[in-house]
C-alpha cells in the first residue's frame, strides 16, 4: 500500500458488500489457510477508517435544499426530475448504467452474459472475485444456442485479452 505520491480513493458501495469485503473470511479451526481475494480491498478498507453512510433517499430538507440549487445545476434538476431512480442514484449514474447492461443484450450478447452471471452471483451470496473461469462457464447459460458457435473466439480475444 506504498505510494510515491498521497492518493485519495473514493468509492460507494452497499453496506452489505462493505462487510463482506472487511470481514475476514470463513475458516474452520484446523483447516489449512487457504487464499484471501479480498485481502487487499480489506486493507484499503482499514486506511479508510469508518464509512461513512449516505441514506439511499434525500430527507425531505436535502430535497428542499437540491430544489433550490436545481435551477444552477442541469443534472440536479434531471435527477429530481427523474421518476424511476432516486436522486442520489440518479446522480451516481444508475439510469445509464441500467441503460448500458440493457443494451448489452444486443450489442454484444456475450459481455451481457458475463455480466448477468455476475449480478447473479452477487444476487446468489457471492461476495469475492469472480475468476475468468467461472465466468467463461457461467456465461454460456445466459446465451442462446446460436451465439455459442462464437463463444471461443469471442472469449480468447475479449475475455482472455487474446488475439488470434
Amino acid at each position: 500500500m506504498a505510494a510515491a505520491r498521497p492518493v485519495v480513493i473514493v468509492d460507494s458501495m452497499w453496506p452489505s458488500r462493505h462487510q463482506a469485503l472487511a470481514e475476514e473470511p470463513r475458516r474452520r479451526v484446523g483447516a489449512p489457510v487457504t487464499s484471501d481475494p479480498s485481502r487487499k480491498a480489506r486493507e484499503v478498507l482499514a486506511l479508510a477508517g469508518d464509512p461513512i453512510r449516505i441514506e439511499a433517499e434525500f430527507s425531505s430538507n436535502e430535497r428542499s435544499r437540491a430544489q433550490e440549487l436545481a435551477h444552477r445545476d442541469n443534472r440536479l434538476a434531471a435527477a429530481l426530475r427523474d421518476s424511476h431512480y432516486g436522486v442520489t442514484q440518479a446522480l451516481a449514474g444508475a439510469p445509464a448504467l441500467i441503460s448500458r447492461y440493457r443494451d448489452a443484450d444486443d450489442a454484444n450478447p456475450f459481455a451481457f452474459a458475463v455480466m448477468t452471471a455476475a449480478v447473479d452471483a452477487c444476487r446468489l451470496g457471492c461476495n469475492d472475485p469472480l475468476s475468468k473461469d467461472f465466468l467463461r462457464a457461467a456465461m454460456v447459460g445466459y446465451l442462446p444456442q446460436w451465439h455459442l458457435a462464437y463463444l471461443t473466439t469471442w472469449c480468447a480475444i475479449k475475455l482472455l485479452g487474446r488475439s488470434g
